[in-house]
């Protein structure tokens, strides 16, 4: 209706729209538009843009493939355990620690430290001091006094690092038995680990840069 009207006669459609290579007028958009048809068809875009042609990334990326084919990366001086290091877990298991005797280290580490309590000792110098005759009187009470002194430091220090090192002692002993287990797993992980970073790494660091490089370039021209 609107176009027999005549008053459409001189409006091109798709050059207002700066649309080429396509036909368009009023009635079939309007048309397109009542059958909920999208923009892209209803304009006819495929006639003026080559959405495959701006999609198609091998005109971006070219050759980088064959590039990162050239890319050379040296891995071979990360070593994960030096013949060194590996000679130091070696060594720690000729220490013999799995054939000490625990029962009898534990059996010392609870022994008191002296054969008599220094404490009482010094009760009992103190006592007999009381009545000795000077100069013994003060040299009694001194003794004791040095001797209380040193069994407090005793208490306050010693005692607790033997109590830590008792604990050290036992798990030790509970370990003992799969030390040498558990260093030659390690060991043999390592060297699995330094194969693989040999023979894999090189591959897999190629992969994932040109992954990231056609990401890239994708995110810059889409």
């Amino acid at each position: 209706v609107i176009e027999s009207s005549g008053l459409t006669d001189n409006l091109n459609l798709a050059q207002s729209l700066g649309l080429q290579n396509t036909n368009l007028t009023i009635s079939s958009v309007y048309n397109h538009c009542q059958k909920n048809m999208s923009v892209w068809k209803v304009l006819n875009l495929a006639q003026t843009f080559n959405l495959d042609e701006h999609l198609n990334l091998n005109k971006y990326t070219g050759d980088i493939s064959s590039e990162f084919d050239k890319l050379d990366v040296n891995l071979s001086g990360i070593v994960l355990l030096d013949k060194k290091g590996k000679k130091t877990v070696k060594d720690f298991l000729n220490t013999g620690v799995s054939d000490l005797n625990f029962t009898s280290i534990s059996k010392q580490l609870s022994m008191p430290l002296f054969k008599k309590n220094l404490h009482v000792t010094a009760e009992k110098l103190q006592i007999n001091s009381k009545t000795a005759p000077e100069p013994f009187k003060t040299d009694l009470n001194n003794e004791a006094a040095s001797l209380k002194e040193l069994d407090s430091w005793i208490q306050s220090n010693m005692m607790p690092n033997i109590e830590i090192l008792k604990g050290n002692i036992r798990n030790l002993q509970a370990n003992s038995s799969h030390i040498q287990v558990n260093v030659n797993a390690t060991l043999s992980k390592v060297d699995s680990a330094q194969t693989l970073l040999h023979t894999k790494a090189l591959g897999i660091i190629k992969s994932v840069s040109i992954t990231e490089g056609f990401v890239c370039i994708s995110k810059k021209n889409l």
